[in-house]
């Protein structure tokens, strides 16, 4: 069993696959399974990832576009690692990513998902770091999530998979989730202070291209759970 499950997604990212595919390739921790799920792409991101003869890499093929988040359940279902890193086809994880995140979960086993820094670089040029307090997260997701560190055995034993239903905005409602199941504390969740990725920023990435249906998924989710927060807390609200 592999200590680290890597899960990556393509689709028609051809442009940017080699830097991604690369970037795990060369992680200074080298304990890992590399699953790629390419999702019907048409461009030739089939090819540039059976160029790569590594024998870490996984190779799996949805013969029609299932969309991102079937692949990523695809994905976890196929995971044997202890951990699973999350990663997307069109960023660049640093050299010590892997090493970094498995260090910090090997000492806390508390912690169920841990993210980090990332520099954007594209269309945009800045370093961010979230804050994994539920208050500050009914505003924005707790993690940036290609930087996701997830400890497997707790999605395991829970059957726990990404919802479907709520694309463009499915790890949002699984943080949130994840909250409400341990009473809406953040200690199962950290954000390293380090940068593990280079986040990519371009005008067809999902937060780009479908903005409004994410904005307006986040919303539902962020009702949901402050209803919920407030009626555990004795604090009725209704949204109009």
């Amino acid at each position: 069993m592999p200590a680290i499950t890597v899960i990556m997604p393509v689709y028609n990212t051809s442009k940017y696959l080699h830097e991604s595919i690369h970037s795990i390739l060369h992680q200074s921790f080298t304990d890992f399974e590399f699953i790629i799920i390419n999702d019907g792409s048409t461009d030739t991101s089939e090819e540039i990832i059976l160029s790569y003869t590594d024998s870490r890499i996984s190779y799996l093929k949805n013969d029609i576009n299932k969309g991102y988040v079937y692949s990523l359940n695809r994905g976890l279902r196929q995971a044997n690692g202890k951990y699973i890193a999350r990663m997307d086809s069109d960023d660049i994880s640093m050299p010590d990513r892997l090493l970094h995140q498995f260090n910090y979960m090997e000492g806390h086993p508390d912690v169920i998902v841990c993210g980090g820094g990332f520099e954007l670089f594209g269309n945009v040029n800045r370093v961010e770091h979230l804050k994994e307090d539920f208050l500050l997260c009914l505003l924005r997701s707790a993690f940036n999530h290609p930087t996701t560190f997830l400890r497997a055995d707790y999605f395991r034993s829970r059957g726990i998979f990404y919802d479907e239903a709520s694309m463009y905005y499915e790890d949002y409602k699984l943080w949130g989730e994840i909250y409400e199941a341990h009473h809406y504390t953040s200690d199962c969740f950290y954000n390293l202070p380090e940068v593990v990725i280079k986040y990519r920023t371009h005008s067809l990435q999902v937060s780009s291209a479908f903005k409004e249906q994410q904005a307006a998924g986040a919303l539902q989710v962020r009702r949901k759970f402050l209803t919920d927060f407030l009626t555990k807390h004795d604090m009725p609200f209704r949204f109009s």
